[in-house]
């Protein structure tokens, strides 16, 4: 019977456990280290259990790990012998895990990759799709994309590009009345994010100190603000670069052109042990080339 088997983990695991380490694995393997943690986390969630322990800096087998190299580590070793006998080789294929915040995810990223996956087709993209917060809390992630700074020590970040962050609604929300000034934008619902507080800076920097309360639908992303912008449901505050389809279409219209709006970036951030590595410095090279080709870079 099948049991869709993860080999591609196995034959990680089986590296940790030799070696007792996430970082000299993927030096042997010539992979990140994200990729690494990635693939034994996949592995345990499969399996149902823990598969190592840490002791300092060493990686210990838990029983169910030992278990598990001694089932599978001679098959791996006939494997490699039998490719040595035969003079097979094979190629290589690197696993490059991304994490970014859905909106930049989903309206920037994945429409892009098709173009990385031809110049670079022996890096294999892994993208997990996160919230800010939840980036860099442990080692699976090589690079993450984000609209805001992350703290953290020891991390380098590179400007990819920037937009303005518009006010913008459906025209049929409107029903045919017309936004003059600021304060006429409180007589709609206005979308809200509970993580970032962007109607309140965005009335301060246009002259409105008064501002009641405008009841609006709660996202805790801006993919979803967009989608509920776009179902007429109220007035969002979004980076202008990614909605560029829906104001070219007439789905949105941007409100009030000449209020002031602040202008944010798209990051790229990686930690600095793994800034430097290969695959890491092509996908940021890959990134930087198409920001600049469609006028947005940062």
């Amino acid at each position: 019977m099948y049991y869709n088997i993860p080999l591609s983990s196995l034959r990680t695991f089986i590296e940790v456990s030799r070696l007792g380490s996430m970082k000299l694995t993927a030096e042997k393997m010539c992979i990140t280290t994200g990729a690494v943690s990635q693939q034994i986390r996949q592995l345990e969630e499969h399996l149902g259990n823990k598969l190592f322990s840490r002791t300092g800096k060493k990686l210990i087998l838990s029983l169910p790990g030992t278990h598990l190299r001694d089932a599978v580590a001679r098959g791996f070793e006939d494997i490699e012998n039998g490719w040595a006998q035969n003079c097979v080789m094979r190629p290589v294929f690197s696993q490059l895990v991304i994490a970014a915040v859905p909106v930049v995810a989903h309206r920037w990223l994945l429409p892009l990759l098709n173009s990385f996956q031809r110049q670079y087709p022996r890096i294999s993209i892994s993208l997990r799709v996160c919230h800010p917060a939840d980036m860099l809390r442990s080692d699976s992630a090589d690079i993450c994309l984000s609209l805001e700074s992350l703290p953290g020590e020891q991390l380098r970040k590179v400007a990819l590009w920037s937009s303005e962050v518009i006010p913008v609604c459906s025209p049929e929300l409107l029903d045919g009345r017309v936004i003059e000034k600021p304060e006429d934008l409180l007589d709609f619902p206005l979308l809200q994010n509970p993580y970032r507080n962007s109607w309140h800076e965005w009335f301060s920097s246009n002259g409105v100190i008064c501002q009641p309360v405008s009841r609006g639908a709660c996202f805790d992303d801006e993919f979803g603000l967009i989608n509920a912008a776009c179902l007429q449901q109220g007035i969002a505050l979004v980076h202008e670069r990614l909605i560029q389809d829906e104001l070219e279409s007439g789905r949105l219209v941007r409100l009030l052109p000449e209020a002031v709006c602040r202008q944010e970036e798209c990051q790229f951030v990686s930690r600095e042990s793994s800034f430097s590595h290969c695959m890491v410095q092509s996908f940021l090279g890959w990134l930087m080339t198409v920001s600049a080709c469609t006028g947005h870079q940062g």
